[in-house]
């Protein structure tokens, strides 16, 4: 049996390195000792792109190498009772149905399960408490993961994963950008967890959440939401800062509630949400670039003192009805091709208003008040 493995020597311990030149089998049993030595690792691609279909580890084995297992897309499953490190990409592409990575695994590599496009069911009990970069990334059979007991999401970990629902309990110290992107059958939310930071893109495209509850969180990062399928958002004095592109392409937004420490509104942050008819600006005081173009809002109405940055309301088709009531001045662009304004207005404190600022509304009714 020894025969048939390469293998290097290190130290009175050997290490797997793949099969003989011209071997193919599909059942493999690597003892425990080759010539008297431990053998303590498969190696990098040591069995990278085989037909095996399953595989017999013995119990000195505790490394797992870069590649080991990529693209054995006919192994079904791995005993991973004695192994303490799992190399990047070990079993990327594999055809593992089911992970129980028990206490004694200290490390997980990035990428280590990406693509398991087989893969339903992980028991996360390992020492590391960290989920490495695109762990699970496009494992679209993985619909739950428990995650009592993760401290840390790395980035991508389950992006374009076919997860349903996720509970991120108080143990959670970390999420990462990426986490859950393009999680398309993602609908239900529960973030309890201590970072209270949502970071960038970490849920955007997923498409089937409609709602997200909002109140143990104070950050919310760039394109978190970009492209959910979020239907109300509401933000209580919680939260702190609202980064640009948050619900950029939003297009099943139909109600938002601001009423966040944050007064400005970012770069985006509601470009194309077109089901958005509607939205108050009272606790606002700066509206940045673009903050609600391609919007569906059909009228604005705005306070004393809020700013509002160039192409803000641009291109927004069902506007028909401003109110400017604040006295800051009206930039040129703000509502460049809002073609169907009727009525306009001005509160007479603005000292400036830009020769262009309505020049797309042509026809549009202005009423200094």
């Amino acid at each position: 049996m020894n025969s048939i493995f390469k293998h290097t020597e290190n130290n009175g311990e050997v290490i797997i390195t793949g099969l003989q030149e011209g071997l193919a089998t599909t059942s493999i049993v690597i003892p425990e000792t080759i010539d008297g030595m431990p053998v303590i690792e498969i190696g990098p691609k040591a069995f990278q792109s085989t037909s095996i279909t399953n595989i017999k580890i013995g119990e000195n084995i505790r490394g797992i190498g870069e590649k080991a297992f990529y693209k054995c897309t006919s192994l079904s499953k791995f005993d991973f009772s004695s192994v303490e490190s799992i190399g990047v990409m070990a079993f990327a592409e594999s055809g593992l149905q089911e992970v129980e990575l028990p206490h004694n695994i200290k490390r997980v590599g990035d990428f280590a399960f990406k693509d398991c496009t087989s893969l339903k069911t992980v028991h996360w009990n390992a020492q590391t408490k960290n989920i490495s970069q695109c762990c699970f990334g496009n494992c679209t059979s993985l619909s739950k993961f428990d995650l009592s007991s993760v401290e840390s999401i790395g980035e991508s970990a389950f992006s374009e994963s076919g997860l349903k629902e996720i509970n991120l309990p108080h143990n959670i110290q970390k999420v990462r950008k990426e986490a859950f992107y393009s999680c398309k059958s993602l609908k239900a939310v529960r973030w309890n967890a201590q970072t209270q930071s949502i970071p960038m893109d970490c849920f955007r495209r997923c498409s089937s959440l409609s709602e997200f509850d909002f109140s143990s969180v104070e950050n919310i990062g760039a394109g978190a939401f970009s492209g959910s399928g979020l239907k109300e958002v509401n933000l209580s004095h919680n939260i702190q800062k609202v980064e640009r592109n948050a619900f950029f392409g939003c297009k099943s937004l139909k109600e938002v509630h601001w009423n966040a420490q944050t007064k400005e509104i970012p770069l985006y942050c509601f470009y194309e949400c077109s089901s958005l008819k509607q939205f108050s600006f009272s606790d606002v005081e700066y509206l940045a670039v673009e903050a609600f173009a391609h919007s569906g809002l059909t009228s604005v109405r705005l306070s004393k003192g809020t700013a509002v940055a160039q192409s803000c309301f641009a291109c927004c088709n069902d506007l028909e009805k401003v109110e400017w009531l604040s006295d800051m001045s009206i930039k040129g662009r703000v509502f460049e091709e809002c073609k169907n304004i009727k009525e306009i207005f001005i509160s007479d404190s603005v000292m400036d208003i830009a020769v262009d600022a309505f020049s797309s509304s042509p026809n549009a009714e202005i009423s200094f008040i």
